[in-house]
């Protein structure tokens, strides 16, 4: 499992470090996707771009979060669900940009106790409804106000998206923006175990 880990993580700061040294100073910023943990702070990865997700198997992680009506919720409250938490926050491109692959993947895959979970601890209530407004959004998001979901799993990179099975075991964790053919690859089988 360690060495497992140690690969994956040599190959993640490979692929960021190429990721780096291919966006040239000239090139439009907006042609590139975005890992960052704040504003200020913020990796380039050329388009099309997907890093494959850190297979794991190891229990879920245990916080406590806010959803939108003010009720106190964990992961621990979605059991016997496949659940994906995807940390994110309106200011981050690359969040913008999944948002409606997250939506249409949910759409689709909703009837099988499949649930997405938007954990934010970057901006308010009213910033993350007219978000959801404008994104036509209709999965679940929580508020992380404690900073709890933040601690626990130590402050990740945006967007970054965790796999929890059935369970209750994280089995995959994403660094970085997802698409439909990565959350087929990697998530649908295991909405079929």
């Amino acid at each position: 499992m360690k060495n497992n880990l140690t690969l994956y993580s040599a190959f993640l700061v490979i692929g960021l470090i190429l990721a780096c040294c291919s966006v040239s100073g000239g090139e439009n910023p907006i042609e590139t996707k975005l890992v960052t943990t704040t504003p200020e702070e913020s990796v380039y990865i050329p388009p099309d771009f997907i890093l494959p997700p850190a297979e794991l198997n190891i229990p879920a992680p245990k916080f406590t979060a806010t959803d939108l009506t003010g009720k106190k919720v964990s992961p621990a409250d979605l059991q016997d669900q496949v659940v994906m938490l995807n940390v994110w926050a309106t200011w981050c491109p690359p969040c913008q940009h999944e948002m409606p692959v997250l939506e249409a993947y949910y759409q689709a895959h909703k009837h099988t106790d499949f649930v997405i979970v938007g954990v934010n601890w970057e901006d308010n209530q009213k910033e993350i409804e007219s978000f959801i407004e404008e994104y036509s959004l209709s999965f679940l998001f929580w508020m992380d106000t404690d900073l709890d979901a933040r601690r626990v799993l130590n402050k990740p990179p945006m967007p970054c998206s965790y796999i929890i099975d059935r369970g209750g075991n994280l089995r995959l964790r994403w660094i970085g923006e997802v698409d439909l053919e990565a959350l087929e690859t990697y998530v649908t089988p295991l909405l079929e175990e």
